[in-house]
């Protein structure tokens, strides 16, 4: 089975296919295609605080920056990581058998917190994910509750196609005037 994560904001409001990020009035942040930073899941993103990776203050000037979707192992042949043209984003090609997370952060600007209406996450993840907005969880889907270390798994396969999650939040509660970040720690159920 093809293990892929695909990471990327984006939304008619606010979105992550892990896809790009837009603001009602159709501001985008983020495209498709755009570059995250990267941390392998070798051992926790930050330390001695796990959660510190989450927040829009955490420096991660040492992490890799690399182009979403994020995925090992073949070329991706299903929607939503394939549309039929060329295939783009990070092959993890040492994340077999090596390690079954990855942690993304994405940082965004918002100028206008309060006006910004209702924010949509979406989200494609294969086979878990956790997603937080600003150090907050806002989504989760396939994995158990409360603190998953890095070395934690999905709880079970999932079937392709790959479903595309949605996450509607109001955009005045969970946004920030400036900097603002969305994290997403991704998980394989098998290694192999």
């Amino acid at each position: 089975m093809d293990h892929r994560f695909n990471a990327t904001l984006r939304a008619c409001l606010i979105g992550v296919l892990l896809l790009p990020l837009m603001v009602r009035a159709d501001v985008i942040f983020s495209a498709t295609d755009a570059t995250w930073k990267l941390f392998k899941g070798l051992s926790e993103a930050s330390s001695p605080d796990p959660a510190a990776w989450r927040q829009p203050t955490f420096d991660d000037t040492s992490w890799a920056v690399a182009p979403a979707p994020f995925y090992y192992t073949s070329t991706p042949t299903e929607p939503p990581f394939y549309n039929g043209g060329p295939v783009t984003g990070t092959v993890l090609g040492d994340m077999m058998n090596v390690y079954t997370c990855v942690f993304l952060r994405k940082t965004f600007v918002v100028t206008n917190a309060a006006a910004s209406g209702t924010v949509m996450v979406q989200v494609a993840g294969d086979d878990g994910f956790i997603v937080w907005l600003n150090g907050v969880e806002v989504g989760r889907t396939n994995m158990p509750a409360g603190f998953v270390a890095y070395n934690g798994r999905a709880l079970g396969s999932i079937a392709e196609p790959v479903q595309i999650h949605e996450f509607i939040l109001s955009g005045s509660q969970w946004l920030r005037e400036g900097t603002n970040v969305l994290t997403v720690q991704g998980f394989n159920w098998d290694p192999a």
